[in-house]
């Protein structure tokens, strides 16, 4: 069986925390730093000096992501300044979907919380995915409010603005156009031209 591991790393210098899993054992799990994209920024910038707690180690999945979350939620760890961790931890590996999920039931898709428990007939996964139709993903990518995405950038990158100089922020503070996509644009991090 595979054990679940949750654990806390704290940057020794800093004191910044990120809740992490793991299924690693032994000499593997402790050697683990954690995965997440802004903690691995923030170790590259100030080192790898950190230390762990232990606080859960279960082989029981259920159980696992109920205590993952509850844990997440008890610490606020998206929303609080204390931690690097972008969304809650319920050992998915890092899910890039900000905590949602999608399920259908074969004739329609819903847009769910992870936390939330799944509808009787759901499953996970969508039916007729823009994804999987390159004329659908064109019209849904231009149906997306840059300057919306632009300000919720701008928000989770001042709450981790020790990481280094955010993109959109770098931007916002030269009086530039939040929008990377918008046009050509000179920045410390490349040259980001418009793909829409």
């Amino acid at each position: 069986m595979t054990t679940h591991n949750l654990m806390v790393k704290t940057h020794n210098v800093t004191g910044l925390k990120y809740l992490c899993y793991s299924v690693r054992e032994g000499d593997d799990l402790a050697e683990y730093k954690g995965s997440g994209t802004f903690w691995r920024r923030h170790l590259h910038k100030h080192g790898k000096d950190i230390r762990t707690e232990y606080l859960i180690s279960t082989e029981d999945v259920d159980e696992f992501k109920t205590l993952a979350i509850e844990t997440s939620k008890k610490f606020d760890i998206v929303n609080s300044s204390e931690w690097a961790n972008l969304r809650i931890e319920q050992g998915d590996g890092g899910s890039n979907s900000a905590g949602k999920m999608w399920l259908n039931d074969g004739k329609k898709n819903i847009y769910i919380k992870q936390d939330e428990s799944i509808p009787e007939g759901f499953v996970r996964g969508r039916i007729n995915c823009a994804f999987n139709d390159p004329e659908k993903q064109r019209e849904f990518s231009k149906r997306v409010d840059r300057e919306q995405l632009g300000e919720k950038l701008v928000a989770v990158n001042a709450k981790k603005k020790d990481a280094g100089i955010p993109i959109a922020l770098w931007m916002k503070d030269r009086g530039g156009d939040l929008n990377p996509a918008s046009k050509k644009i000179n920045t410390p991090f490349g040259i980001f031209v418009s793909v829409v």
